[in-house]
């Protein structure tokens, strides 16, 4: 099992995201990601041994989380993955200053983090064909209320997303 911090959506932005994934798909094909399992990664931890995973979910109060509105209005495909994506086109600063109290106190705890620069997105199509996208979904509000500790869980059919525990905003 690897884990990871994500935001979690609701049903309504569950079903805005797979709308928009079911477009996306029809331009670029690939596989369209679950919809149980669309979220959005805040630091991937990785595969860790239970001890470990047991201080995950105690996360200190510094890193905790104001409730803010994250708009999905842009879209895109990366060549080098060939993923389909949906995010922001501005990064609310509530999301930055959380991701960079989540990534220090994982980083202090000993946990190895990649070092890359957050860039929020939604994979919405795993193995795309990358091209230009057009007439896609109006842009998703998605009220952010709170994060959680994702398990992957690989089966037969992919990865498969499991929250462990959910955490609701401040």
């Amino acid at each position: 099992d690897r884990v990871f911090f994500a935001l979690w959506p609701d049903a309504r932005v569950r079903a805005l995201l797979s709308r928009t994934a079911r477009q996306m798909h029809a331009q670029i094909q690939g596989r369209i990601t679950a919809q149980e399992s669309m979220h959005l990664t805040l630091a991937f931890v990785g595969a860790i041994d239970p001890e470990k995973c047991a201080r995950l979910l105690r996360p200190p109060h510094s890193v905790a989380l104001t409730p803010f509105t994250l708009t999905l209005d842009r879209w895109g495909c990366w060549t080098h993955n060939e993923i389909g994506w949906a995010g922001p086109s501005r990064t609310p600063a509530a999301l930055r200053e959380f991701v960079s109290s989540l990534q220090t106190w994982l980083s202090d705890a000993g946990f190895v983090l990649d070092n890359r620069a957050f860039a929020p997105h939604v994979t919405l199509v795993k193995g795309a064909h990358c091209g230009e996208l057009r007439g896609l979904a109006t842009p998703i509000e998605w009220a952010v209320e709170g994060f959680a500790l994702v398990r992957s869980l690989r089966t037969s059919r992919g990865s498969h997303y499991e929250p462990m525990r959910v955490w609701n905003a401040l």
